[in-house]
């Protein structure tokens, strides 16, 4: 693709505000990958910003612990759970990625495009990317909507002073506590303008499943959930491109409109 057909592209972008989200399709040399799988695509995203937006890399991934405002997903195909591994017959992976941030959004968008065709390794494994499409906005007028979750919700309670982590079910009350402090503070974070609406957020679990996923070597409580928001259109809009819960640049709490 050529850069004027970049640039072309990512107008489609800017007309009605500040989100991304992509989908990426991508051929696998086997159909077996590690069950610790969103490393893999995480050391691919550090791969592609490398070789196409370097300061970015390094504002990212070289710059100390921060909160990146990206979330993704994976769709697998027809795929088996294994002890230790995925098996993924038809060796395609798609690669779901939202930006709430429109910069951010079209770095990455920018750093797919031009590694499209490359064959990017992790271990033995081997990904090529072959399409990238931009998916259309979701534009909120009401102030009520349903979201499912397309990579479960990870509610993180993190004790300093002995640096251990908890992690809740969003079943629980505790957990549901911390859930909606947490996405408050985000929000707040990312939209300080929010301040006068964050009271009127309100958020119903209308079910959850609670499963392991395994992160980095650590099997981490998660949710499967739906959820009924409500807020204003502004809100529900941020939430959908940058996802909820905590680890959502790590492939977590990444949500749909039902």
């Amino acid at each position: 693709m050529t850069k004027n057909n970049v640039s072309s592209k990512l107008k489609l972008i800017k007309r009605g505000g500040g989100e991304v989200r992509l989908k990426v399709d991508l051929l696998l040399n086997k159909d077996e990958i590690p069950k610790d799988k969103n490393r893999i695509f995480i050391s691919l995203f550090k791969t592609i910003l490398l070789k196409s937006d370097e300061e970015v890399y390094r504002e990212l991934y070289e710059s100390g612990a921060k909160r990146k405002k990206f979330t993704f997903s994976l769709n697998m195909p027809k795929c088996k759970f294994n002890r230790e591994s995925i098996t993924i017959p038809g060796k395609k992976v798609s690669l779901f990625f939202s930006a709430a941030d429109l910069k951010l959004g079209i770095v990455f968008y920018n750093a797919f495009v031009r590694s499209k065709g490359d064959v990017i390794s992790y271990k033995d494994l081997e990904l090529k990317i072959v399409n990238i499409s931009l998916l259309n906005e979701k534009l909120f007028t009401g102030e009520c909507v349903v979201f499912k979750t397309s990579s479960p919700i990870v509610v993180r309670e993190h004790h300093k002073e002995n640096n251990t982590d908890w992690y809740h079910s969003l079943s629980d009350n505790k957990g549901y506590e911390l859930f909606i402090e947490n996405l408050k503070n985000q929000i707040l974070e990312d939209l300080p303008e929010s301040i006068y609406d964050l009271d009127e957020i309100d958020v119903k679990v209308i079910s959850n499943k609670t499963v392991k996923v395994k992160h980095y070597g650590i099997e981490v409580l998660s949710n499967l959930t739906t959820l009924k928001v409500t807020a204003k259109p502004y809100i529900l809009s941020y939430m959908l491109n940058a996802g909820a819960g905590n680890f959502k640049n790590s492939g977590f709490g990444m949500l749909t409109v039902v």
